[in-house]
């Protein structure tokens, strides 16, 4: 068939292609190859965590930002970060002596309910912004602003709940690192998008930011703050884990589990 063929065409280098023509071929056979592997997975992450952080920069400049402001950014930057550095402990248990139940129940506690409270509260401490003003300008936000937030946080949120229904807990929490079985998955949502999960956050918090953004003047720069924070916060935050991730660590197995 078709793909076949431009595979096949693709290793003849003598044949008399222009480059554009050659590159479009070569372009096609490796789509091909890879549909037929299964491995085509998209790496969205990056893309979505740049467009966020150039779209909340942009919101503070517009609101004229003081270096003060820049600051508060900075403050929650840092503290999102910090916030996953549990993580870090997670993921070499033996190395940071943590193999113990306590903290291996302590990590899905701090995923779960901990790290989300801190990382909202602190937003809103250093923004300026409150809970009761966040729910008023969802709820004045225009029709199309709702649906482009609304968009983000619903796709978001079904590509962690994919990522939860196809792992289940102990793949979603390292469990391999502990010495637990964690089946290794080839299907979707890994087979068409790389790192799902951490995109579908990205894509939640971008969609509450835009869903939230005020229209009154006196709530626009707080506004813009948390979200330069969270946003960036969000994407320093993944930097590292990310790395963490695709480090190739060697498995240390813990003996007490």
């Amino acid at each position: 068939d078709t793909p076949f063929l431009l595979h096949a065409i693709s290793q003849l280098a003598p044949l008399p292609l222009s480059a554009s023509e050659w590159l479009l071929v070569r372009f096609c056979s490796s789509c091909h190859q890879r549909f037929l592997s299964g491995t085509m997975a998209v790496d969205l992450l990056w893309p979505m965590s740049v467009l966020g952080v150039v779209w909340a920069c942009w919101q503070l400049r517009e609101a004229d930002g003081s270096l003060e402001d820049w600051k508060n950014s900075a403050i929650i930057i840092a503290i999102w970060a910090a916030a996953y550095l549990p993580y870090v402990a997670q993921f070499n248990p033996v190395a940071f002596k943590v193999d113990n139940k306590f903290y291996w129940s302590f990590f899905k506690v701090w995923v779960m309910f901990l790290q989300k409270a801190l990382d909202f509260f602190v937003t809103l401490h250093f923004s300026g912004r409150t809970a009761s003003g966040l729910v008023e300008a969802a709820m004045a936000a225009p029709v199309e602003q709702m649906a482009v937030g609304l968009f983000f946080i619903v796709a978001g949120q079904l590509l962690n709940y994919s990522v939860f229904h196809t792992l289940g807990e102990n793949g979603v929490f390292y469990g391999a690192r502990w010495g637990k079985p964690v089946p290794w998955i080839e299907g979707l949502p890994f087979s068409a998008i790389k790192d799902p999960q951490y995109l579908g956050v990205s894509m939640c918090l971008f969609g509450i930011c835009f869903w939230t953004r005020p229209s009154d003047a006196a709530s626009v720069l707080p506004h813009a703050i948390a979200s330069v924070g969270v946003l960036l916060g969000d994407f320093v935050s993944h930097i590292y884990v990310v790395a963490m991730e695709r480090s190739d660590l060697p498995i240390q197995t813990s003996k007490n589990q």
